[in-house]
């Protein structure tokens, strides 16, 4: 307060000597960015961060107060403790820094067991909103090899599609799995014989509701042959029971017994294609009450 900072700058050093703690880093940290030495500033910061405990959130912001540059802040600042790159990544998709998170999610995978799946799924999701695939099928085939998701990975160009078509396991509700989605006036179970899902649809559903949904990684200008089987019970024929996906939908309902069906569409210009089940109430029709089973899902290129 005085301006003496020299000797200010000789107690906080003195004080780090003597400390071995994160405090003392910090303070020295948040001394020479209000100075604007940034060598002594990425020198601290970086001190600071790989002994920090707690949130580090507010370190991180600091540095990109100092610098715009993902790389220069990702070099200088960060260390390579796993529990600080976890949370650096858990930083950048709070503050929506999808581009800065791309690198930064790499090296989380490299470290990564079973506690930091959920983070690395909410990333796929986040880039997928965006409509970017190839990053997005980087992260979730990388989950796949390193088994924090129990599929195999991904390859669009030979056609293993969908993931978990069989729902031979409890779909994780995010990156290219399935999602299912949560209505109070719709009821889901999961099957094991044979493994498929089941949805009871008790009349009070929106008119138009997704059940089910997955986000498919397709290979531009080519057709595709979507199969599946279902069957229904206690709903009408005219239910509006309908897969979706790109421009294509289904216009045979499923009926009160087991039934191949399929469906054949082309990607366009699209990388990704969202396939959906659909409930719409048919004009001139109640809302449908009952349930849909769905199982083995299967696409493949048709020619």
């Amino acid at each position: 307060m005085a301006g003496d900072y020299a000797r200010a700058e000789g107690c906080l050093l003195e004080a780090a000597r003597i400390d071995r703690l994160s405090g003392p880093r910090i303070t020295l940290m948040h001394y020479y960015f209000r100075r604007g030495d940034w060598v002594q500033f990425w020198k601290w910061s970086r001190r600071a961060l790989e002994m920090s405990y707690g949130d580090a959130a507010p370190l991180f912001r600091l540095c990109w107060r100092a610098s715009q540059d993902a790389g220069a802040i990702r070099r200088r600042a960060i260390p390579d403790r796993p529990a600080v790159l976890v949370q650096y990544l858990g930083f950048l998709l709070g503050e929506g820094r999808l581009e800065a998170a791309g690198p930064v999610s790499l090296d989380v995978l490299r470290v990564a067991g079973p506690d930091e799946a959920r983070l690395l799924l909410d990333y796929c999701d986040r880039l997928l909103e965006r409509g970017t695939a190839a990053p997005a099928l980087t992260v979730w085939n990388a989950m796949c090899r390193r088994n924090l998701a129990p599929y195999p990975p991904l390859a669009p160009e030979s056609g293993s599609l969908p993931t978990n078509g069989d729902f031979a396991r409890v779909p994780l509700l995010g990156g290219f799995d399935w999602h299912v989605v949560q209505l109070a006036e719709v009821t889901v179970a999961r099957l094991t014989s044979p493994a498929g899902l089941q949805f009871f649809l008790s009349g009070k559903q929106p008119e138009r509701c997704e059940l089910l949904w997955q986000q498919i990684p397709v290979v531009p200008h080519r057709v595709y042959r979507l199969r599946w089987w279902w069957r229904t019970s206690g709903l009408p024929f005219e239910a509006g029971i309908r897969w979706r996906i790109l421009d294509a939908a289904t216009s045979q309902p499923p009926g009160e017994n087991w039934q191949a069906a399929e469906l054949t569409f082309a990607s366009g210009e699209a990388e990704l294609a969202r396939l959906s089940l659909v409930c719409e109430r048919q004009e001139g029709t109640a809302r449908a009450m009952g349930t849909v089973f769905v199982r083995n899902v299967e696409l493949e290129p048709a020619r």
